[in-house]
């Protein structure tokens, strides 16, 4: 069994290796924060994923962009849901947003309780979902079943 728990598009700013491509980055956000956590939290359920299982319901942590004097602010934000905590990272979500073009250009789902259970896997042609989403039993706001 495998899964796909990161995607990622060509050019985020945050896996960068090039520092020359930086200027390429300065351009007007076109999005407030709230809107950018609010789109994070949509792909979130768009992929299937309840808010509350992975905290994201709760206010993220915000990495945002280093800011140089006499340049613009970068329109790009990381957001970070993690159970117990940064440090550990039982459980984790990061999303990158891209406040000028309203997209999100990357998103690490991970869960240390799902490795090696099956993908939960959408049916685009229906509202059928193939495999059942996992039972998840630890963690905060959580009953086990």
């Amino acid at each position: 069994m495998s899964s796909i728990f990161y995607f990622e598009r060509p050019g985020t700013f945050f896996t960068l290796q090039d520092p020359g491509a930086i200027l390429r980055y300065y351009d007007p956000a076109r999005m407030s924060r709230e809107e950018m956590v609010e789109l994070a939290r949509g792909t979130i359920g768009k992929l299937g994923v309840a808010l509350e299982d992975v905290l994201a319901e709760q206010e993220p942590v915000v990495v945002r962009p280093e800011e140089i004097a006499g340049l613009p602010s970068i329109p790009r934000l990381q957001l970070e849901w993690a159970w117990p905590n940064r440090a550990e990272r039982s459980q984790w979500i990061q999303v990158e947003v891209d406040a000028e073009r309203g997209t999100v250009e990357s998103i690490l789902v991970d869960d240390t309780r799902l490795w090696g259970k099956p993908p939960l896997i959408l049916d685009r042609r229906s509202d059928r979902r193939p495999f059942p989403p996992p039972q998840l039993k630890e963690g905060p706001n959580r009953v086990a079943h």
